[in-house]
């Protein structure tokens, strides 16, 4: 008795995120074990993790056989944060699942957590696990504000004895104007560094109220009032 070997579909190895259907085979079927042995296996089952599958058929005591392997790689989930808004800065939080970077797909800059954000700006989420990947994105405005002290004491005593603004998108060393209430100019100081002594052609001025300008980096001019106290 002369039985025909069957020829089973041969298939090449795979790899696949999280998940895997089984395609319709032409000759054989299914196994987890060789010899069609282990478990039967369909045309259509989603195999979900990563294995050695036998392609395996049988006519008589003549078989044939062949094997690949599915490679399930896990897709990561990343974080997903909410848009933000923050004065000045924004300092980015320390994530779960996934690297900080300004362009999609894990291009531009990396960032890290603990950066700090002083222009507003579009930043990714990305993390990859072999061909699979998973991105999230969010939006920071960084809106401008500036920090300086509302009144100030020049009495000698080694506190509060010079005004200077103390935060904001200002560059070092850029000018900062001092008038009266009557709109004189009183005194240029340099932003970062010794403030104001509450002097003018080194006369004390009066307890009063006292204004200020300055460029910022973003162009805009930033302008406030504070204090004089002596006493």
């Amino acid at each position: 008795t002369i039985n025909t070997t069957p020829i089973v579909d041969v298939l090449n190895g795979v790899t696949a995120c999280d998940s895997y259907t089984l395609p319709s085979l032409s000759t054989g079927d299914y196994y987890t074990a060789s010899n069609g042995g282990g478990t039967p296996l369909s045309a259509g089952d989603n195999i979900t993790t990563t294995q050695t599958i036998y392609i395996y058929a049988s006519n008589g005591t003549c078989s044939d056989e062949s094997s690949f392997t599915v490679t399930i790689n896990t897709t990561p989930t990343v974080d997903v944060l909410n848009d933000v808004t923050a004065y000045n800065s924004y300092s980015l939080p320390t994530l779960s699942v996934g690297d900080y970077y300004t362009d999609t797909m894990g291009n531009g800059t990396p960032l890290y957590a603990g950066d700090q954000i002083t222009n507003s700006q579009l930043v990714y989420i990305y993390a990859t696990n072999g061909d699979c990947y998973d991105e999230s994105s969010f939006t920071i405005t960084i809106i401008y504000k500036l920090d300086y002290p509302h009144f100030f004491t020049p009495n000698g005593d080694g506190y509060n004895d010079y005004w200077n603004i103390t935060g904001g998108n200002i560059a070092p060393n850029t000018p900062i104007y001092i008038y009266d209430r009557y709109g004189k100019l009183l005194k240029v100081i340099r932003y970062g560094v010794t403030g104001w002594d509450g002097t003018y052609n080194n006369h004390n001025v009066p307890d009063d109220d006292y204004w200020f300008k300055v460029s910022m980096s973003d162009g805009r001019v930033g302008q406030g009032h504070f204090a004089l106290k002596r006493g």
